[in-house]
């Protein structure tokens, strides 16, 4: 009884605390898919937005939920990964290894099938647990490891940051509709892509976090 006890106060830690506006600690460091170091910081050169999403390469179900459910909505966009805006997806374990991740990247994006993506578009980090750690606490992003199965307890969502690195926007669940991706990235972008039908219609509609959409303003 103890034990589970132990586990379920554990839990409380998991899930997301919405930090709008905090900058990320972009002198992090982790290394990407080819086994080099790299800073968040070197990431965020293009100029435009960037979608966060912390995953684990043996994840049981919701991390391959969320990242198929991405690669739907993404799928539908006009605007491309890599062009358009960056993809930056860490693993939150630290046993983790560059080729481990490497896999992964190798398998969403064949999927995915657009070149920017595979030049530079989407970085797929692994880190240190100190790193990790910085990283999740900055954007709110709660998770525990279970010790009874070695899993991760964690929520799903996509963060979309400003291409400073401040946190815009948090799009929850395993599911995103491609036009409240597009509208997302519009109104984090600063200005940096879109059109002017865009702008438009985020002058008419405000983003509503506990729908995951886009509603009239009041």
């Amino acid at each position: 009884m103890g034990q589970i006890t132990e586990q379920l106060s554990q839990l409380k830690e998991v899930g997301i605390t919405q930090t709008l506006g905090t900058q990320i600690p972009l002198d992090l460091e982790f290394q990407n898919s080819t086994g080099d170091t790299v800073s968040l910081g070197s990431l965020f050169q293009s100029g435009k937005p960037v979608g966060l999403t912390l995953n684990y390469a043996n994840c049981p179900q919701l991390c391959n939920l969320q990242l198929d459910g991405l690669l739907e909505g993404l799928a539908g966009l006009e605007f491309s990964v890599g062009r358009d805006f960056q993809m930056i997806t860490v693993s939150i374990d630290p046993k983790d290894t560059p080729d481990q991740f490497n896999a992964l990247r190798n398998k969403l994006l064949g999927r995915y099938d657009r070149e920017s993506a595979w030049r530079g578009g989407w970085e797929f980090l692994t880190g240190t647990e100190e790193a990790i750690q910085a990283l999740a606490a900055s954007v709110g992003f709660g998770y525990r490891k279970v010790d009874i199965t070695g899993d991760y307890a964690h929520a799903a969502a996509l963060i979309i940051l400003t291409p400073d690195g401040e946190v815009a926007r948090y799009l929850d669940g395993v599911r995103y509709e491609s036009k409240t991706l597009r509208l997302s990235f519009v109104a984090s972008g600063k200005g940096s892509i879109g059109s002017f039908l865009d702008a438009a219609f985020l002058t008419c509609f405000d983003y509503d976090p506990a729908a995951g959409s886009y509603a009239p303003a009041a």
